[in-house]
């Protein structure tokens, strides 16, 4: 339930929840990504992050979506392409630019 979540707020601007920074590559910070969501969900930063360490590949040569530990403990979250996507990347346009 929670990386089906953040997969949809990386892809799909209308589905982010109000207060979420995402760049123009689709990445957000696991920081704000509490800020804007997990909290308000009762979920801890733990929570979400094991599920998405744990729900990050799709199979073995395929990931729904990266995670990068930064620097003073934060995560940076970014989708993969959609399955089928044709290589467009999976976030659309330059939203967040």
């Amino acid at each position: 339930r929670i990386s089906r979540a953040v997969v949809g707020f990386a892809r799909y601007p209308d589905k982010r929840p109000t207060g979420l920074n995402v760049d123009s590559s689709g990445a957000f910070l696991l920081s704000d990504l509490m800020a804007a969501w997990g909290d308000k969900q009762g979920l801890s930063r733990e929570d979400v992050g094991n599920a998405l360490l744990k729900n990050q590949d799709r199979s073995a040569d395929t990931k729904r979506f990266d995670v990068v530990d930064l620097r003073g403990g934060d995560m940076q979250i970014r989708a993969a392409a959609r399955r089928g996507a044709g290589g467009g990347g999976g976030v659309g346009g330059a939203e967040g630019a």
